[in-house]
């Protein structure tokens, strides 16, 4: 059992899992913000998240971005009454991030050389067998959550990875909602039933800290 923080973000068992952050989801001319959403919080949010990222990378965490992707074939019936009874001013374009199109493509953090990028039409970044397949193939143990929105993705995430047996970390300055009330409340939920809510620079830190320990005992 790992009983401490520092213990559960090693970073040969980490990975750093990244939710969303699409132009669809983040632009101010995107599908969300489209819909008469306030996205200014998910926006501001960025800096922190690249913050992270870097760094994560630098300690050889394991990042993963993980992309909503809408198809001809997971729009179900179910799924279109839903997105037409939540955004009835959408009219006929009810989806986000559809396949092939700018509003899937990622907005401001991308990608880079190593990073894995993981698409699923789901909340849920486990929503199909590919990231836990890629997160058990590299021995990891703990994922620490960055991304928007708190409220869907993030907590779906966070409940799922828990439910697969992961440790679980949010950062609490690298998540956002377009509802302030709706983000706090999901923290103080995922922080009672699924893991640590930390701010970013606590994990930071922490990465930073065990790694130069690494290294002094390797000289």
């Amino acid at each position: 059992m790992l009983s401490t923080f520092e213990a559960k973000v090693d970073a040969k068992h980490t990975a750093l899992l990244l939710l969303d952050l699409q132009h669809d989801f983040i632009a101010s001319d995107g599908w969300l913000a489209r819909s008469g959403k306030d996205v200014q919080p998910l926006q501001a949010v960025i800096p922190a998240i690249e913050h992270v990222r870097q760094t994560a990378r630098d300690c050889g965490v394991l990042v993963a971005f993980l992309a909503r992707t809408s198809t001809e074939h997971t729009r179900t019936d179910v799924w279109v009454e839903q997105q037409q009874r939540a955004y009835p001013s959408m009219g006929d374009a009810i989806a986000p991030c559809v396949a092939g199109t700018s509003g899937a493509d990622f907005h401001q953090v991308l990608p880079k050389a190593n990073d894995l990028v993981i698409r699923r039409p789901a909340y849920s970044g486990f929503g199909g067998m590919e990231l836990d397949m890629v997160l058990r193939g590299n021995g990891i143990r703990t994922v620490v959550i960055a991304g928007v929105r708190t409220n869907d993705s993030v907590t779906a995430t966070a409940a799922d990875a828990f439910a697969h047996g992961y440790y679980v970390a949010v950062l609490s300055d690298c998540t956002a909602g377009t509802s302030p009330a709706a983000h706090t409340e999901t923290l103080v939920t995922i922080d009672e039933l699924y893991g640590a809510v930390v701010p970013s620079e606590h994990f930071v830190t922490t990465l930073r800290r065990h790694n130069s320990g690494q290294a002094a005992r390797s000289r």
